[in-house]
Protein backbone atom coordinates (compact mmCIF):
# COMPACT_ATOMS: atom_id res chain seq x y z
CA UNK A 1 0.00 0.00 0.00
CA UNK A 2 1.10 3.55 -0.73
CA UNK A 3 0.30 6.64 1.31
CA UNK A 4 -0.74 9.49 -0.95
CA UNK A 5 -0.25 13.15 -0.05
CA UNK A 6 -0.66 16.57 -1.63
CA UNK A 7 2.49 18.02 -3.25
CA UNK A 8 2.73 21.69 -4.19
CA UNK A 9 4.23 22.21 -7.65
CA UNK A 10 6.14 25.07 -9.25
CA UNK A 11 5.66 26.78 -12.61
CA UNK A 12 6.80 23.69 -14.52
CA UNK A 13 3.36 22.24 -13.89
CA UNK A 14 1.75 25.10 -15.81
CA UNK A 15 3.50 23.99 -18.98
CA UNK A 16 1.94 20.54 -18.60
CA UNK A 17 -1.49 22.07 -18.04
CA UNK A 18 -1.15 24.23 -21.14
CA UNK A 19 -0.11 21.19 -23.14
CA UNK A 20 -3.11 19.29 -21.80
CA UNK A 21 -5.39 22.11 -22.93
CA UNK A 22 -3.94 22.06 -26.43
CA UNK A 23 -6.23 19.26 -27.61
CA UNK A 24 -8.66 20.33 -30.30
CA UNK A 25 -11.82 20.70 -28.18
CA UNK A 26 -14.04 23.65 -27.43
CA UNK A 27 -13.76 23.65 -23.65
CA UNK A 28 -10.01 23.11 -23.51
CA UNK A 29 -9.49 25.80 -26.13
CA UNK A 30 -11.66 28.29 -24.26
CA UNK A 31 -9.75 27.68 -21.03
CA UNK A 32 -6.36 27.93 -22.72
CA UNK A 33 -7.25 31.24 -24.35
CA UNK A 34 -9.07 32.90 -21.47
CA UNK A 35 -7.67 31.66 -18.15
CA UNK A 36 -4.56 33.35 -16.67
CA UNK A 37 -2.98 30.21 -15.30
CA UNK A 38 -0.18 32.21 -13.69
CA UNK A 39 -2.76 33.48 -11.19
CA UNK A 40 -3.21 30.23 -9.34
CA UNK A 41 -1.55 27.37 -7.51
CA UNK A 42 -0.91 23.83 -8.73
CA UNK A 43 -0.55 20.62 -6.77
CA UNK A 44 -0.61 16.88 -7.34
CA UNK A 45 -1.51 13.78 -5.38
CA UNK A 46 1.53 11.52 -5.24
CA UNK A 47 3.31 9.18 -2.80
CA UNK A 48 4.61 10.88 0.34
CA UNK A 49 8.21 9.96 -0.43
CA UNK A 50 8.11 10.61 -4.19
CA UNK A 51 11.37 11.60 -5.83
CA UNK A 52 11.33 15.14 -7.22
CA UNK A 53 12.40 13.98 -10.66
CA UNK A 54 9.48 11.57 -10.86
CA UNK A 55 7.07 14.16 -9.49
CA UNK A 56 7.82 16.48 -12.41
CA UNK A 57 7.84 13.75 -15.04
CA UNK A 58 4.16 14.31 -15.78
CA UNK A 59 4.03 12.21 -18.93
CA UNK A 60 5.34 8.98 -17.41
CA UNK A 61 3.62 6.32 -15.35
CA UNK A 62 5.06 4.18 -12.60
CA UNK A 63 4.60 6.91 -10.01
CA UNK A 64 2.12 5.00 -7.88
CA UNK A 65 2.35 1.26 -7.35
CA UNK A 66 -0.89 -0.37 -8.50
CA UNK A 67 -2.15 3.08 -9.47
CA UNK A 68 -4.43 5.07 -7.22
CA UNK A 69 -6.12 1.79 -6.40
CA UNK A 70 -3.13 0.99 -4.20
CA UNK A 71 -3.67 3.96 -1.93
CA UNK A 72 -4.11 3.13 1.75
CA UNK A 73 -4.78 6.69 2.87
CA UNK A 74 -5.78 9.67 0.78
CA UNK A 75 -5.00 12.99 2.40
CA UNK A 76 -6.78 16.34 2.10
CA UNK A 77 -5.41 18.92 4.47
CA UNK A 78 -4.92 17.36 7.90
CA UNK A 79 -7.54 14.66 7.35
CA UNK A 80 -7.55 11.56 5.23
CA UNK A 81 -10.16 9.42 3.57
CA UNK A 82 -10.00 5.66 3.30
CA UNK A 83 -11.39 4.70 -0.09
CA UNK A 84 -11.69 1.76 -2.41
CA UNK A 85 -10.46 3.31 -5.62
CA UNK A 86 -11.59 2.01 -8.98
CA UNK A 87 -9.61 2.94 -12.07
CA UNK A 88 -6.81 5.48 -12.05
CA UNK A 89 -7.61 8.71 -10.21
CA UNK A 90 -11.33 8.16 -9.73
CA UNK A 91 -11.87 8.13 -5.98
CA UNK A 92 -9.38 10.91 -5.27
CA UNK A 93 -11.08 13.20 -7.75
CA UNK A 94 -14.58 12.28 -6.65
CA UNK A 95 -13.85 13.18 -3.03
CA UNK A 96 -12.14 16.40 -4.05
CA UNK A 97 -15.09 17.50 -6.20
CA UNK A 98 -17.48 16.56 -3.39
CA UNK A 99 -15.63 18.93 -1.07
CA UNK A 100 -15.77 21.75 -3.61
CA UNK A 101 -19.54 21.49 -3.88
CA UNK A 102 -20.03 21.13 -0.14
CA UNK A 103 -17.88 24.20 0.47
CA UNK A 104 -19.80 26.12 -2.22
CA UNK A 105 -16.53 26.79 -4.02
CA UNK A 106 -18.05 25.73 -7.34
CA UNK A 107 -21.56 25.56 -8.76
CA UNK A 108 -20.85 23.53 -11.89
CA UNK A 109 -18.33 20.88 -12.85
CA UNK A 110 -17.76 19.87 -16.49
CA UNK A 111 -15.83 16.85 -17.73
CA UNK A 112 -14.54 16.43 -21.27
CA UNK A 113 -15.31 13.09 -22.91
CA UNK A 114 -12.82 13.25 -25.77
CA UNK A 115 -13.38 9.76 -27.17
CA UNK A 116 -17.19 9.79 -27.10
CA UNK A 117 -19.69 10.83 -29.74
CA UNK A 118 -23.32 11.92 -29.17
CA UNK A 119 -24.68 8.72 -30.74
CA UNK A 120 -22.62 6.33 -28.58
CA UNK A 121 -24.76 3.82 -26.65
CA UNK A 122 -23.41 4.90 -23.25
CA UNK A 123 -24.07 8.57 -23.99
CA UNK A 124 -27.71 8.00 -24.88
CA UNK A 125 -28.01 5.30 -22.22
CA UNK A 126 -26.44 5.07 -18.76
CA UNK A 127 -24.62 8.43 -18.99
CA UNK A 128 -27.47 10.40 -20.54
CA UNK A 129 -28.28 12.16 -17.24
CA UNK A 130 -25.01 14.07 -17.27
CA UNK A 131 -24.06 14.09 -20.96
CA UNK A 132 -24.51 16.98 -23.37
CA UNK A 133 -22.96 17.73 -26.71
CA UNK A 134 -21.91 20.60 -28.94
CA UNK A 135 -21.65 19.31 -32.47
CA UNK A 136 -19.73 16.04 -32.20
CA UNK A 137 -18.05 16.94 -28.90
CA UNK A 138 -19.38 15.28 -25.74
CA UNK A 139 -19.20 16.61 -22.18
CA UNK A 140 -20.69 15.81 -18.79
CA UNK A 141 -22.04 18.43 -16.40
CA UNK A 142 -22.59 18.05 -12.66
CA UNK A 143 -24.15 20.62 -10.35
CA UNK A 144 -24.47 20.67 -6.59
CA UNK A 145 -28.06 19.47 -6.87
CA UNK A 146 -27.17 16.57 -9.15
CA UNK A 147 -23.96 15.50 -7.37
CA UNK A 148 -23.82 11.86 -6.33
CA UNK A 149 -20.56 10.11 -5.49
CA UNK A 150 -21.35 7.04 -7.57
CA UNK A 151 -22.38 9.14 -10.58
CA UNK A 152 -19.20 11.24 -10.56
CA UNK A 153 -17.14 8.07 -10.12
CA UNK A 154 -18.90 6.58 -13.14
CA UNK A 155 -18.18 9.68 -15.24
CA UNK A 156 -14.52 9.80 -14.21
CA UNK A 157 -14.08 6.14 -15.13
CA UNK A 158 -15.80 6.67 -18.47
CA UNK A 159 -13.89 9.77 -19.60
CA UNK A 160 -10.41 9.07 -18.23
CA UNK A 161 -7.82 8.38 -20.93
CA UNK A 162 -4.13 7.81 -20.24
CA UNK A 163 -3.33 10.69 -22.62
CA UNK A 164 -6.08 13.14 -21.62
CA UNK A 165 -8.37 13.96 -18.73
CA UNK A 166 -10.02 17.29 -17.98
CA UNK A 167 -12.42 18.38 -15.28
CA UNK A 168 -13.24 22.05 -14.74
CA UNK A 169 -15.12 23.62 -11.81
CA UNK A 170 -16.85 26.97 -12.24
CA UNK A 171 -18.27 29.53 -9.84
CA UNK A 172 -21.51 30.00 -11.78
CA UNK A 173 -24.48 27.94 -12.85
CA UNK A 174 -24.53 26.32 -16.26
CA UNK A 175 -27.46 25.08 -18.34
CA UNK A 176 -26.32 22.24 -20.65
CA UNK A 177 -29.37 22.86 -22.85
CA UNK A 178 -27.88 26.24 -23.76
CA UNK A 179 -24.34 24.94 -24.23
CA UNK A 180 -22.23 26.55 -26.94
CA UNK A 181 -18.59 27.32 -27.59
CA UNK A 182 -19.38 30.98 -26.91
CA UNK A 183 -20.81 30.00 -23.53
CA UNK A 184 -17.60 28.10 -22.75
CA UNK A 185 -15.65 31.33 -23.23
CA UNK A 186 -17.92 33.04 -20.69
CA UNK A 187 -17.57 30.14 -18.29
CA UNK A 188 -13.78 30.31 -18.54
CA UNK A 189 -13.90 33.69 -16.80
CA UNK A 190 -15.49 31.97 -13.78
CA UNK A 191 -13.03 29.08 -13.55
CA UNK A 192 -12.20 28.12 -9.97
CA UNK A 193 -10.54 24.73 -10.35
CA UNK A 194 -8.98 22.82 -13.22
CA UNK A 195 -7.97 19.16 -13.05
CA UNK A 196 -5.89 17.54 -15.79
CA UNK A 197 -4.57 14.01 -16.09
CA UNK A 198 -0.92 13.18 -15.53
CA UNK A 199 1.50 10.31 -14.95
CA UNK A 200 -0.04 8.22 -17.76
CA UNK A 201 -3.45 8.32 -16.12
CA UNK A 202 -2.27 7.31 -12.63
CA UNK A 203 -3.03 10.65 -10.99
CA UNK A 204 -3.73 14.28 -11.86
CA UNK A 205 -2.66 17.88 -11.40
CA UNK A 206 -5.00 20.37 -9.79
CA UNK A 207 -4.91 24.10 -10.55
CA UNK A 208 -6.79 26.36 -8.16
CA UNK A 209 -7.55 30.01 -8.89
CA UNK A 210 -5.77 32.32 -6.47
CA UNK A 211 -9.22 33.51 -5.32
CA UNK A 212 -10.68 30.01 -5.30
CA UNK A 213 -11.75 30.04 -1.65
CA UNK A 214 -12.42 33.76 -1.29
CA UNK A 215 -15.75 34.55 0.35
CA UNK A 216 -18.45 36.00 -1.86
Amino acid sequence: MTNISKHELDARALDWIRESLSVNTGLSGALLENVPLDHGEVWAYAPEDVDSQKLYDFSSGGLIKNGIGGAKKIYKGDAFYSVKAKGSCGSLLTLYVKGLFEGKVIKTCIFEDVMARPSDPDIIGRLSESAFSIGEEVYHAISGDSFRLEKVQEIVTAVNESWHFLCAGFGRDFDPKKASFREFKKLALELKVLVVGAYDGESFLVWENENCYAAG
